[in-house]
């Protein structure tokens, strides 16, 4: 196989394997309006009976859990971008240019189910 050919297919795949993760941890990384933190905690204070002191220790934990989650998040963004980046190395200028409209599309796309999202509330 041709190296030209070797690095098209990985280029592909690592796109590919790029979409496959971000569809799958979308729901970790983005919390949905439906489950936002106060109704889970509300939730739980109902449903486990917890008396004030445990709804402290469990608000408590959830704020720091929330605040590692921010820092994944941007983490996240800022290992799409840089792969991006890297991405762009192997590509021919015609190739970057159609590159940028994968990168558009996907963005729209992103944008549209945050749209759809946000009219659900």
């Amino acid at each position: 196989m041709q190296p030209k050919t070797k690095t098209i297919i990985f280029i592909f795949l690592s796109f590919a394997l790029g979409i496959f993760c971000g569809w799958f941890i979308k729901d970790l990384v983005c919390m949905k309006p439906e489950h936002a933190p106060h109704d889970f905690q509300k939730m739980l204070a109902d449903r486990l009976r917890l008396d004030e002191h445990q709804i402290a220790q469990v608000d408590s934990l959830l704020d720091v859990r929330r605040q590692q989650m921010d820092i994944y998040r941007k983490q996240i963004f800022a290992m799409r971008d840089t792969t991006q980046m890297e991405i762009r190395k192997f590509l021919s200028v015609n190739q970057n240019k159609l590159f940028d409209g994968v990168i558009q599309e996907m963005n729209e796309r992103e944008a549209k189910r945050r749209e759809q999202e946000a009219a659900k509330k």
